[in-house]
């Protein structure tokens, strides 16, 4: 058995996952710096999660249960990400900063609030865990798959933004399936 734990998807075809989940939040001036934007990201391409795929179905000499980390090849922070979106797409900056403490209070107040307010929850405690700090070295995944992640992070946005300019920014809500300008 081999379990692959693939970092925040990013990169072409990717309408779920990391970017769908900011970008909408950041354009409301609302979100803030957590933690002072300090965390490591683990961001993956989606073709660099299909080589590890295809390396783990190949590969001999494994026994037993094995787990690998299937991240990019760096790790930035959540602050070099959102600087870089504020250049690339014009997203505005966090305004303010709260503790990680602080994010995950504010993500159970709004879990309870959900059912009396319109449209998605701001920020869920699952969204403030995905933005703690996710170090997770592809050591293992290169020493017994080969895997070598080749596309950075940089790029895979890049990609994933010209994808989602041409689809419209779509935004698949957190709580029902429809879109939130649909409503």
């Amino acid at each position: 058995m081999i379990s692959l734990r693939c970092g925040h998807f990013v990169g072409e075809r990717f309408n779920l996952g990391f970017l769908s989940l900011l970008l909408p939040r950041l354009k409301t001036h609302m979100v803030p710096w957590v933690a002072g934007g300090k965390a490591r990201v683990p961001l993956v391409d989606g073709r660099d999660i299909g080589d590890a795929y295809a390396l783990a179905t190949t590969v001999d000499g494994l026994n037993g249960f094995e787990s690998f980390n299937i991240c990019g090849p760096s790790f930035p922070t959540i602050r070099e990400v959102v600087d870089f979106l504020h250049d690339e797409a014009n997203v505005p900056r966090p305004h303010f900063g709260v503790p990680l403490m602080g994010a995950y209070i504010f993500g159970w107040l709004m879990e309870v609030l959900n059912p009396i307010l319109p449209g998605d929850p701001f920020l869920t405690r699952a969204i403030v865990y995905l933005g703690e700090d996710w170090y997770s070295p592809n050591n293992l995944a290169e020493k017994h798959l080969g895997y070598v992640p080749k596309i950075e992070w940089k790029t895979a946005i890049r990609r994933q933004l010209k994808d989602m300019e041409k689809r419209g920014y779509s935004h698949t809500s957190l709580v029902d399936g429809t879109r939130w300008w649909a409503r």
